[in-house]
Formats: C-alpha cells, sequence, structure tokens
C-alpha cells in the first residue's frame, strides 16, 4: 500500500476507496506453492597441503560412506509415518466432506446469502451511526487499539526474526540450526493449512453461527463516545468475521468502505495464497484474533475448493514438513557421531600414532615434494627469497 494511499483525509480517517476485501473464489489453475529457500551445504574440508610425498595416505576417518544410506532410510521411515497419517487424515476429510454437504445444500446457501446481503447493508449504516457520534474514531483505534498490537507484533518480531537465514555454512550446527528455524517455518504453514481446512468442515453452521452474532449485535449494541469499547467490537470483530464469511465479489460485493477494515497499517500479513479460495498466507494479527473462518460459496464448488486444498496446499506442506523433520533428525545423529568420533580419535591418538611409527622406516618413501614451476617469474630481485620445501634428508 502506498503512502498517498494511507494518507488520513480531512476527517482523519486513511484515503482508501472501493469496497473492503472478500474472500477468493477458487482458481481452475491452482498450483503447488514456492518451494521455499534451498538449504545450504557444508563446504569440502580444506585440505592440507604438505610439502612431503607420503606413502599411506592420510589416516582414515572413519566409515562416513554409510551417513548417506543412513539417512535416506531415515527419510523413507519418515516419509513411510507421514504417508499413513496422510491416508487417514483423508479418509476422515471424505467423511466430513459428506456430511457438510449434507448439511448445506443450495437452499441452505441461499437463506445464508440473504441473510448476509441484508446484514451488510445493516452493518454499513450502523458504521454510519458510529463514525456520526464518533468522529475521531478513526485516531482513537490508532492510538489506542493498534499500539497493543503492534506490542505483540514487535514481540513476535523480537522471537522469530524476518525469517531470513544465512545462504552458506561451514559446520554441522549451522546446518542443524538452519534446518530447525526452516521445519519450524514449514510447520507453521501446514498448521494454517490445517485450521483452514478445519474452518470448512462444517460451513453452514459456522456461517450460521456468524450471522446470528452479528445480527444480535446490531441489533443490540447503542454508539456513542461513552461506549468505546464497542469500537473494538465493530471494526476488530463484527467487520472482520463479516468479511470474512462473505461471499466472493463476484457473487455480492459488500458496501462497507475499504477504510473501514483496513486498519492499523503496521499489523501487515504476509504474501496472499488463495489460488484454493481461502488464504492459507500468513495473517495479520488481527486475522489471527478472528480464526480461519468459511465463506459463503455454492455448494457445487465446496468438494473443488477442499479437494484443491488437500492436493496443492496440504499434501505440498506435508512433504516440505518431513524432509525437514528428516534432516534434523540425521543431523542430530550427525552431530553425536562426530562429537563421538572426536572424543574417542583425541583419546587414542597416542596409540594410534605409535601404531602407525611401528613399521620400520625407509626414508626412501618419505621424500619432499618438487617446487612447483611457475609460468612467470614473481620475483623481481636476486635477493627476493622463494619458498621451497625443506631440503631432503641425507643419506647416512
Amino acid at each position: 500500500m502506498t503512502t498517498e494511499s494511507r494518507s488520513p483525509s480531512h476527517d482523519g480517517t486513511p484515503c482508501t476507496h472501493g469496497p473492503a476485501p472478500q474472500p477468493h473464489d477458487p482458481c481452475a489453475d491452482c498450483k503447488p506453492p514456492d518451494p521455499g529457500p534451498t538449504a545450504p551445504c557444508l563446504p569440502d574440508p580444506k585440505k592440507c597441503e604438505t610439502c612431503c610425498e607420503c606413502p599411506g595416505g592420510a589416516p582414515p576417518v572413519g566409515p562416513d560412506c554409510l551417513d548417506e544410506l543412513i539417512a535416506k532410510e531415515a527419510k523413507i521411515a519418515a516419509k513411510a509415518g507421514r504417508a499413513d497419517e496422510f491416508k487417514k487424515y483423508l479418509e476422515a476429510l471424505q467423511e466430513t466432506t459428506k456430511n457438510a454437504l449434507q448439511d448445506y445444500p443450495h437452499d441452505r446457501y441461499k437463506d445464508l446469502l440473504k441473510r448476509w446481503i441484508k446484514l451488510d447493508g445493516d452493518i454499513v449504516s450502523f458504521i454510519k451511526n458510529v463514525v456520526c457520534n464518533v468522529d475521531c474514531w478513526w485516531c482513537v483505534v490508532e492510538c489506542e487499539i493498534c499500539p497493543l498490537i503492534y506490542t505483540v507484533r514487535d514481540l513476535e518480531r523480537k522471537l522469530y526474526g524476518t525469517g531470513s537465514r544465512y545462504h552458506h555454512v561451514d559446520s554441522l550446527l549451522d546446518q542443524q540450526y538452519w534446518w530447525t528455524r526452516e521445519r519450524d517455518v514449514r510447520n507453521a504453514r501446514l498448521e494454517r493449512i490445517k485450521a483452514v481446512m478445519k474452518a470448512w468442515e462444517t460451513p453452514r453452521a459456522t456461517i450460521d453461527k456468524i450471522l446470528t452474532e452479528n445480527e444480535n449485535f446490531i441489533k443490540d449494541a447503542c454508539p456513542g463516545p461513552n461506549n468505546g469499547s464497542l469500537l473494538y467490537d465493530l471494526f476488530f470483530k463484527v467487520i472482520p468475521l463479516h468479511l470474512a464469511i462473505a461471499p466472493p465479489a463476484g457473487v455480492h460485493t459488500t458496501g462497507i468502505e475499504k477504510k473501514y477494515a483496513d486498519l492499523c497499517p503496521c499489523d501487515d500479513a504476509g504474501p496472499v495464497d488463495d489460488c484454493c479460495g481461502p488464504n492459507v498466507g500468513v495473517p495479520s494479527l488481527r486475522e489471527r484474533v478472528i480464526g480461519s473462518q468459511p465463506f459463503l460459496i455454492n455448494p457445487a464448488k465446496y468438494v473443488e475448493l477442499v479437494c484443491c486444498l488437500a492436493k496443492y496446499r496440504y499434501y505440498p506442506a506435508k512433504e516440505d514438513l518431513t524432509e525437514a523433520d528428516s534432516e534434523v533428525s540425521r543431523l542430530e545423529d550427525l552431530i553425536k557421531r562426530t562429537t563421538d568420533d572426536i572424543a574417542a580419535k583425541t583419546a587414542s591418538l597416542p596409540d594410534d600414532a605409535k601404531a602407525r611409527l611401528s613399521k620400520p622406516i625407509d626414508c626412501r618413501q618419505y621424500q619432499p615434494k618438487p617446487p612447483k614451476p611457475h609460468p612467470e617469474p614473481r620475483y623481481g630481485g636476486e635477493d627476493d627469497a622463494r619458498p621451497t620445501p625443506p631440503a631432503a634428508p641425507t643419506q647416512s
């Protein structure tokens, strides 16, 4: 949103025009989400250059060739567990979808839509009454309610950061930390999708309940400067819930102006991800307060919506989390084995060294490397010293 569009008008409200946002119809070309960041890999160990030709090479470092096989089997086991979980979830989802369709026939949908349209007009009239009685409503919201939201957002920023992470690692511990944070991000995404799908298990009953509560609020509330708490109920509960269950704009456009929904501009949400209909992107704190809700959709599109969420959002998110789980487990095991290996090799270093020195020494096998030729002279004067390997030992 541009600065110009957020500038207050003469009465203190932001200059945002048009109707308030409404839910999105499911798209026919919904695709899997962006795969996200690529996990950084460890660099190859730095090779220690020696001036000598050594007969036996470096000492063995352990059976690391098995690490890849161990990790592969661990990932297969993790996928098998998640696959069984997904199968059970789909079976339960199939049953709840059947029940929801029976409870949400077309005539009930038309009745709910009719109630929503009437309530939309009542809310518009009620808003006019409120802003007439409290002409500084926008500044009251900005000064009294928004700072409470910003405090929570600041604490979350302090706890979680911006979500950006480094692109290069040079230790197993760095790699473990990267995957642990990535696992948290992927788990949060899966939980958001599950919450959305949970909300769509009983769309008719949920929408009916919200309509009833909002109808009673409009009927019973008394706007005025001495009833300040009404501002919170109206702008942070009634209007958000009413718009959350709204039909797509192509069915009916709300009469509520955008400025009455576009509050607390620093309470940013993440990018919208609503190709299946419901938004499964990162919500603002205001959206989290009311939680995920179903909206008024034609029952003929209900199965399409649920299947789209399951196929293009839930399943990819589950697979991504499975990968992160297996990577964190793999790194935890690898770090433990590496730590144990360090301790064991440190303790056995004297014995290992003596074992390597137990055979007779043949100095013909231990010779300095010849100096590396330089394509062009790099030293200007006769007094410049060119580094050379140690002189070959004399044979006695």
